[in-house]
């Protein structure tokens, strides 16, 4: 079980649990012994959270938690996360979240401070997930297929891009579609000219389709760092430098890639921004594609990725 060796769970704000097994039991105790002072919770890659999962009420008595961050964990039970200040929320593993799964229906209760979502592998959004968050503006949900009832209710304008029209359940978008206007479901040409051939419209479950690229993430760690989930290597690397982690690429000097289709582009960047990189890792067993110069996907990394990188170590 998780113990505090000399510490007054009264006056906890950060939590980062770096190692060990988590059963339900530490769940449903964090929620009951601390989860009321803490604003940043981090769970890191390597702890083993039983049945892969995080139980409803783990954090419904947190009005103060802001971050949340949670590796190896591929589903939220319904009501997990009910923190009504949560403003990011970093899920690189995790595939289901059920119904309130971050919040409830009632405004006056809800989150709605949320800005920054990482869900990449997401592939079912239940009932009310997103419900009254209207401080968010894009989000990137390459695996999704699943959008449960009322699950963007009352957001605000919204991109959210995927890579095939999802199934839904009754009003995904909030009754009459209650997002704001102008807000869309970004998919692929191929898909959304289907879509069109066989509906005679773009007009889906009250929102509008819009034509994109195919949506390919890449999930790195940097400087030992994980978590960074972007479309390129060029974007993750900007995300650290607008947290204040390093101030210029060059202070990077470990990457790590942990998912994702990785393009040459990436090896490019990488190339021409880090000359002097010292260790460049991929994890292992990682579900990892490569796309080279010519669009070709392969298991192979590209020929001359790491051309003239004379410190870097493999």
């Amino acid at each position: 079980g998780l113990a505090f060796a000399e510490a007054d769970v009264d006056t906890v704000t950060e939590v980062e649990i770096v190692s060990g097994k988590l059963t339900l039991s530490d769940y449903d105790w964090m929620n009951n012994g601390f989860m009321e002072t803490v604003e940043k919770l981090v769970i890191a890659e390597g702890v083993e959270s039983e049945d892969k999962t995080v139980p409803s009420g783990t954090a419904v008595n947190a009005p103060n938690l802001k971050y949340l961050e949670i590796h190896g964990v591929e589903k939220l039970e319904s009501a997990a996360i009910m923190a009504h200040n949560l403003e990011t929320v970093i899920l690189p593993d995790v595939k289901e979240i059920g119904a309130n799964g971050l919040g409830t229906f009632s405004t006056s209760s809800t989150t709605v401070k949320m800005t920054t979502v990482e869900m990449p592998n997401i592939e079912s959004l239940g009932n009310l997930v997103f419900s009254h968050q209207d401080q968010l503006t894009d989000l990137n949900f390459p695996k999704l297929t699943y959008i449960g009832d009322n699950c963007f209710n009352a957001c605000g304008k919204l991109r959210i891009s995927v890579n095939q029209i999802p199934e839904t359940g009754t009003s995904p978008f909030g009754k009459d579609s209650s997002l704001a206007e102008g807000s869309v479901l970004v998919v692929p040409a191929d898909v959304y000219d289907s879509y069109v051939e066989k509906n005679g419209s773009d007009s889906f479950e009250g929102i509008n389709l819009e034509k994109g690229a195919q949506l390919t993430t890449v999930s790195l760690t940097i400087n030992t760092r994980s978590g960074y989930t972007a479309h390129s290597v060029e974007d993750a690397v900007q995300k650290v430098i607008e947290e204040g982690r390093v101030e210029k690429v060059s202070d990077i000097y470990q990457i790590r890639f942990d998912g994702g289709v990785i393009k040459e582009t990436d090896f490019s960047y990488i190339r021409e921004n880090m000359p002097d990189l010292s260790t460049l890792l991929i994890k292992q067993n990682a579900d990892i594609k490569f796309i080279d110069a010519h669009g070709n996907e392969s298991y192979k990394v590209p020929d001359k990725a790491f051309f003239n990188m004379k410190n870097l170590k493999m």
